[in-house]
């Protein structure tokens, strides 16, 4: 018998792709395969080439813009606000990658979150 959301039975695991595309409704998830749908990066900032532009490009490989993107210092855990991007440092809109950038450079490395939100729930806006 296949297992439902009321009755025990066999079941099949999703892969990690299965779980970042977020569509599927008969595999489950591990935290293995739920760890897929987020990335983390660290920022050198004395590295000379960010050093000169302030940003820096965040190659996430989550195959979609729907991520949220979070910036942290890495020695005080402080909240980072940056302007966050989701094209090539060219300018390209991208699914595939984060441009990241700063008005002065930070004072310490910078730790970059980015989780996929890919296949989400939508909600409804209003206005008045």
């Amino acid at each position: 018998t296949t297992a439902t959301a009321s009755a025990k039975g066999i079941a099949e695991l999703a892969t990690a792709s299965e779980v970042q595309a977020g569509t599927d409704t008969t595999r489950i998830v591990t935290p293995d395969t739920l760890a897929s749908r987020s990335v983390h990066a660290t920022i050198d900032v004395s590295d000379t080439n960010f050093a000169s532009n302030l940003y820096a490009e965040v190659r996430h490989n989550l195959g979609t813009e729907d991520v949220i993107v979070q910036c942290f210092d890495s020695s005080t855990k402080e909240t980072v606000y940056a302007d966050v991007a989701r094209t090539t440092k060219d300018g390209t809109a991208s699914t595939n990658y984060c441009l990241i950038s700063f008005g002065r450079a930070p004072s310490n490395d910078i730790e970059v979150m980015v989780t996929s939100i890919k296949g989400s729930t939508s909600a409804t806006v209003a206005y008045a």
